[in-house]
């Protein structure tokens, strides 16, 4: 069997869990990486993996959805800027978890906890003012982030955190009356778009020269 044949086997949601573990010591760390990221490999395995020497490997156990927040935490200090950036997006990352990865010095995994649903208001309220546009533009997004927060965000100096703000669908219609003004016509395309928008704003979008 060669090894492509080897990683769709891997990969296959029809896999028994003890054919994935006993693929998840093939030398060729591509099968390695078919092993990581299927939903269906137990944690036992993924514990291992976690472990791996290639990177590919660790990211794939990172990506994983049903990866354990324990097994995540051992991911959490892992030298590949991808490995961390993959635990910080995991939707089974805890709130604990992610509070350590607030000051990661990537960029990337900062706009990956801000992107999470399950980061707490307190941590978006701190990424909230990070010096990277992407990183609070991320926070504009979260679904989860409070009305204050995004009060703050619509006045920032970067038109993709702007117009994320307007793009959030839970902005009520007294900051999306406020965005309707943006001097930015995605910001306010975006506006238009929002459920939450007044008919009142509409009517102001419909008269938009641009």
């Amino acid at each position: 069997m060669d090894c492509n044949d080897k990683f769709s086997i891997a990969r296959s949601p029809y896999t028994p869990p003890e054919i994935l573990a006993k693929l998840a010591a093939d030398e060729d760390y591509l099968v390695r990486v078919g092993v990581a990221e299927n939903p269906d490999t137990r944690s036992e395995t993924l514990a291992k993996l976690a472990s791996d020497i290639h990177d590919k490997v660790r990211v794939g156990v990172a990506h994983n959805p049903n990866t354990p927040p324990e097994i995540l935490a051992l991911l959490l200090t892992d030298e590949s800027l991808s490995v961390r950036a993959n635990v910080a997006h995991n939707p089974n990352t805890p709130p604990e978890i992610l509070a350590l990865l607030l000051t990661d010095e990537s960029l990337s995994v900062r706009a990956s906890v801000a992107h999470n649903p399950n980061t707490p208001p307190e941590i978006l309220a701190k990424l909230a003012s990070d010096v990277h546009d992407k990183v609070r533009a991320s926070v504009a997004r979260n679904p989860n982030t409070p009305l204050e927060i995004l009060a703050l965000l619509l006045t920032d100096e970067s038109l993709s955190v702007r117009a994320s703000v307007a793009h959030n669908p839970n902005t009520p219609p007294e900051i999306l009356a406020k965005l309707v003004k943006d001097k930015d016509l995605s910001v306010r395309a975006n506006v238009a778009r929002n459920s939450n928008t007044s008919p009142e704003i509409l009517a102001k979008l419909v008269k938009d020269k641009d």
